[in-house]
């Protein structure tokens, strides 16, 4: 199961995804940055910001549930990476990357919007990442109904 932690740089992206791990051991962080050092492409052009999806993707396959800390800032990169859960970090208006600001869509249909980021989002996160779990269970043993969106 994928959930994109998604927002501007600073937004508090990789704290919210960190601290969440610290509470349940279980998911799975990948924060983009990392990814992009592992590859070592720096690249933000859509060219790059699309082959940055598609890693996203590749590191999000298989069981367990993943935590993808991703600026993502078009809702067609959204689209396309498809997360069962978005949780929006809109907890900046500006961040240090005028370029990604301007380029940076609203999420057409978040799950969660943060605003103001205190202990009780981590749990409202946690919550919503257990129903979607529980929905997505769901689905896979045959039930159509979604808990979630």
């Amino acid at each position: 199961m994928r959930v994109l932690v998604c927002g501007l740089s600073g937004s508090g992206k990789t704290v919210l995804c960190t601290s969440l791990v610290e509470k349940d051991s279980s998911l799975t962080h990948i924060n983009a940055d990392e990814v992009r050092g592992r590859h070592d492409d720096w690249d933000f052009s859509l060219e790059g910001r699309k082959r940055q999806l598609d890693r996203m993707i590749s590191e999000s396959k298989g069981d367990g549930i993943y935590l993808l800390d991703f600026i993502c800032p078009t809702q067609e990169l959204r689209d396309a990476l498809d997360a069962d859960v978005v949780i929006w970090m809109d907890t900046v208006r500006h961040s240090q990357y005028p370029d990604t600001d301007k380029l940076f869509e609203k999420p057409d249909d978040p799950d969660l919007i943060i605003n103001c980021f205190w202990e009780d989002s981590v749990m409202k996160s946690r919550k919503l990442i257990e129903v979607a779990e529980q929905s997505c269970d769901k689905r896979r043993d045959g039930e159509t109904s979604r808990a979630v969106g």
